[in-house]
């Protein structure tokens, strides 16, 4: 995960956690041959435990595509069994009910200075939830934290990373295509972009929900991937799985949806939560897509 050369200096982030009067004791984990430290499927102690960190870089993704934001971690609902859980809002939303595996890196990043991470895996492998400690958090405060969730795990748990797109969720029956040319989705956020809108976007598994608002202050397409958002909070979108784009209308509100091979669904895009994102979201539509 990258984060702009600037994020050490913009407002809210947190102060450092380390302190130079408080003792420290190092720590040894094992790992897998891929650094990988496994930590507890206690879902609910594990994200609670993540909570006395402040704010993280939370970050949803499937094999085509990801949302990523930097928030301090939700409250959650969980069910008896501690396998489901969502947000006051119904805007974050897990299911742990498919084989999921937990894993811990504690490492230090090139690219953005975190000491470390935690990764949560599907049966197949694939890590569907990253919560990425902030650069001013300290090493050793993130290892005191893996010491609390730590588990022995034998070796062979660990799943083969295998892509299963029967696992995404796919287009509703009354969506109406409206190009097959997915080139028209970066067309429609730079238009979005030049007006200073917001969009909110929807990513699913079979394992997460996740829907958040995004300030369009940087679409770029590079190698064929799709970012948009502003700073580290963005969404990226692979556009070679993309097949088309369809809309759907439900109270008022129309819905952009990506769909892939077999109408996988992909990535959906809406208007932001304000009348003046909703005003330019359909202006936006209605001049990409003549049609609706």
């Amino acid at each position: 995960m990258s984060m702009p050369d600037d994020f050490r200096r913009r407002p809210g982030v947190p102060r450092h956690l380390d302190s130079a009067d408080r003792p420290r004791v190092s720590r040894c984990f094992r790992t897998t041959a891929e650094g990988r430290i496994a930590v507890t499927n206690d879902w609910m102690k594990l994200w609670q435990c993540l909570g006395r960190f402040g704010p993280v870089a939370l970050q949803t993704r499937h094999a085509y595509g990801r949302m990523v934001a930097v928030v301090t971690i939700p409250r959650l609902a969980w069910c008896a069994h501690r396998r489901r859980a969502c947000d006051a809002q119904g805007a974050l939303q897990f299911s742990f009910d498919h084989g999921c595996r937990a894993w811990a890196r504690l490492a230090h990043c090139d690219c953005c200075g975190s000491p470390g991470r935690i990764e949560v895996c599907n049966g197949h492998g694939l890590d569907f939830l990253q919560v990425c400690a902030m650069p001013e958090c300290a090493a050793a405060d993130w290892a005191e934290f893996l010491g609390e969730v730590v588990v022995d795990v034998p070796s062979g748990e660990m799943a083969n990373s295998v892509t299963d797109d029967r696992a995404f969720p796919r287009m509703m029956a009354d969506a109406q295509i409206v190009s097959d040319d997915v080139d028209e989705l970066p067309r429609l956020l730079r238009l979005l972009a030049e007006n200073e809108a917001r969009v909110t976007c929807s990513l699913v598994t079979a394992e997460a929900a996740h829907r958040r608002e995004f300030s369009l202050k940087q679409v770029s397409v590079e190698g064929g991937l799709l970012t948009a958002g502003e700073g580290l909070s963005r969404f990226q979108l692979g556009l070679p799985a993309a097949r088309r784009l369809a809309l759907t209308r439900r109270e008022g509100r129309m819905r952009l949806h990506v769909a892939g091979a077999d109408d996988a669904l992909l990535l959906t895009l809406s208007g932001g939560q304000n009348e003046q994102a909703e005003f330019f979201w359909k202006e936006a539509l209605h001049a990409v897509f003549p049609g609706p």
